[in-house]
């Protein structure tokens, strides 16, 4: 359309106004068909009604119209139709089956549903309980009045649900057989019959009641959790559990204190146990049989991994970190101690495993290695190496610290034995710090006083002796099976007299004896004073690896300064000896104690002279007897008168 104004007007009155409007309506006509024509392109434009040169602060209605689009898609159709979470979840039936739409789904589920609407009534709770983290009995019809049956109530809650918390609101329900699937808190069972009535105590719920189990960490008790109630053929009760897993696996064990990581986690059946410390008894399993209705039950373990590896042992008690570590099935066992009992354990790898039973150990380390019954120790390091002997006593830091399988052997004092390791040594006894120190081989021995047996006659290390007895401070040996009494200063005094056997029926091959006056007048009595080579050895004192003072020895020269004041009277047995050779006679009172292994030492026995001091004295008797005959005969023969001779 064009459009056109009147730009002529009569000029009689006004020529120059009339000019001037008549401009005005050119230019304004011009302007009016400039736009006409501009409208008219924009109508038959392609890209003027695109939303994507629509913009407005700097966006385009074309990208936010995309935007939206996309969401659409996503949430309900998407380019597949099948591949979103939200869509897919709407229309996936239980057996993962995609239907094309949601309303194809309902279509065939529908039916089904409103058949068991009465069901679903049922188990689902109502909707104003709904909220709840817990499930009430009064929502499946139980009443709780300690007289109506709610068994059916308690099938339906067993039926529909696992290993969920129950809250009993402090009522007493009537049943046929005490549920156990789930956790039944803060309330009363009591059985149709009357027999027995008892409290559930699930123990994350506050509750109250004798027989409560309370459970503190994570998974602390968990499987436990099935069974609540104060019978131990139905399952736990009463029992501690505080730290990550403590208890974990405790699913009859009853009247437990866990206390700590992983304390007592595999416990089964196991009841009066104490484990407070991370690992304590934690392998402590307690399957009860029968025959055998106690086994991983009374023990107590107090300290990291004490009685860790302990499985079915029983009424053990063990204190100290890895107190008592890798026992696992021996019994009756006292550990007290850092390390005491515990053997070698690395995580990871093979390790120690005892099974010893009736053992005591007291102290740092003490019996640390042992796996063998009845011994009893007391003192850092005693019975450190033992594994296999049986039934010794060690008492005192490292006492019997080196034996590894001998037996019977008692250890009293600071390094008492610390060295014997014999696998056949037995029977040894030593009382007094460092008693026995050096001896390494040997059985039977008997030492009483500091460093008795542990040094030899002339001042070398005991080493291998065999039935000796030393009675006193540093008494010392030359040889097996002999007995010293004191050193070389003590004067023995007895009341009565040393009586020595001489029973016939403990002797044979009876003869008199060879030795008589010849073999007295032959032997040199002699005056002397004692300077014993014993006397020329010097004590002193030595730190061991511990710190702890050793007492060892070293030789002085013999140079007469050790010598005695008094006069003794006696025989020389290197001049006894000569005697024996020459007369080619064997004297049983002289003996040399190297022949049999022991020092250079040669001594007489006194009183093995009685028989040939008897002897000389019968052969003199029968001489002197010989000479009275002749003497009478010879008197006879004089005539009356003659003078004697």
């Amino acid at each position: 359309m064009t459009i056109r104004l009147i730009k002529t007007h009569d000029p009689t009155k006004n020529a120059r106004l009339i000019a001037q409007i008549d401009e005005n309506a050119s230019i304004t006509e011009r302007g009016l068909n400039d736009n006409e024509e501009k409208l008219k392109d924009h109508e038959s434009s392609e890209t003027a009604h695109r939303a994507k040169d629509i913009i407005y602060e700097n966006r385009n209605v074309h990208s936010e119209l995309t935007q939206i689009q996309s969401r659409i898609d996503n949430l309900i159709l998407n380019t597949s139709g099948n591949d979103i979470t939200e869509v897919v979840d709407a229309r996936v039936d239980y057996t993962g089956k995609i239907y094309t739409t949601l309303k194809s789904l309902l279509d065939n589920y529908l039916p089904k549903v409103i058949a068991n609407e009465k069901q679903i009534t049922v188990l689902l709770p109502s909707k104003s309980k709904i909220d709840r983290f817990w499930l009430d009995p009064l929502d499946f019809g139980a009443v709780g009045d300690g007289v109506t049956n709610d068994s059916a109530a308690f099938s339906k809650i067993e039926g529909g649900y696992n290993n969920q918390i129950v809250n009993l609101n402090e009522k007493t329900f009537v049943v046929t057989a005490f549920p156990n699937k789930n956790k039944y808190a803060n309330g009363t069972f009591k059985l149709a019959d009357g027999s027995k009535t008892l409290s559930a105590d699930y123990s994350l719920v506050a509750r109250t009641g004798n027989n409560s189990s309370v459970y503190l960490g994570k998974d602390a008790g968990k499987n436990s959790l099935l069974y609540n109630y104060e019978s131990a053929s139905l399952g736990s009760y009463n029992n501690v559990g505080i730290g990550y897993e403590a208890l974990l696996n405790n699913v009859k064990g009853y009247r437990n204190t866990a206390v700590g990581y992983r304390a007592m986690k595999s416990n089964v059946q196991g009841y009066n146990n104490v484990a407070i410390g991370d690992y304590a008894l934690h392998d402590n399993v307690g399957v009860h049989t029968n025959s055998d209705d106690d086994a991983g039950s009374r023990n107590t373990a107090v300290g990291t991994n004490a009685g860790r590896y302990n499985t079915t042992g029983r009424k053990n008690v063990y204190v100290g970190r890895n107190a008592g570590h890798a026992s696992t099935v021996g019994s009756h066992n006292t550990a007290l101690g850092y390390n005491a009992y515990s053997g070698t354990v690395t995580e990871g790898v093979a390790h120690d495993v005892k099974t010893a039973s009736f053992n005591t150990h007291v102290g740092y380390n003490a019996g640390f290695n042992t796996n063998a019954d009845f011994n009893q120790t007391l003192g850092s390091f005693a019975l450190y190496e033992n594994e296999t002997g049986k039934a010794n006593v060690a008492i005192g830091h490292q006492s019997n610290s080196s034996d590894v399988n001998a037996n019977n052997n008692v250890a009293i004092g600071v390094d008492a034995m610390r060295n014997h390791k014999d696998d056949d040594g037995h029977d040894n006894t030593a009382i007094g710090t460092q008693c026995m120190l050096n001896i390494v081989t040997g059985n039977s021995n008997t030492a009483v006083g500091r460093n008795a047996l542990s040094t030899t006659i002339a001042g070398n290390k005991a080493n291998n002796f065999t039935g000796c007895v030393g009675l006193g401070a540093n008494t010392r040996i030359s040889g097996d099976y002999q007995m010293q009494l004191g050193n070389s200063g003590v004067t023995v005094y007895s009341y009565g007299a040393v009586q020595n056997r001489s029973d016939i029926r403990d002797k044979a091959d009876i003869q008199n004896t060879t030795l008589g006056i010849e073999f007295i007048n032959r032997l040199r009595p002699v005056d002397y004073r004692w300077d014993y080579r014993d006397d020329y050895v010097e004590f002193y004192e030595e730190e061991d690896e511990f710190g702890q003072l050793i007492t060892k020895t070293r030789k002085l020269e013999k140079d007469g300064s050790k010598k005695r004041i008094r006069y003794h009277h006696g025989l020389i047995a290197q001049e006894v000896r000569a005697v024996m050779d020459e007369m080619g006679v064997d004297f049983g009172g002289y003996q040399d104690h190297s022949i049999n292994g022991g020092d250079d030492v040669l001594s007489i026995g006194y009183e093995e002279m009685v028989a040939p001091l008897i002897k000389a004295n019968q052969e003199m008797f029968a001489m002197i007897q010989d000479l009275q005959t002749r003497l009478g005969e010879f008197e006879n023969k004089q005539a009356p008168g003659e003078p004697s001779v």
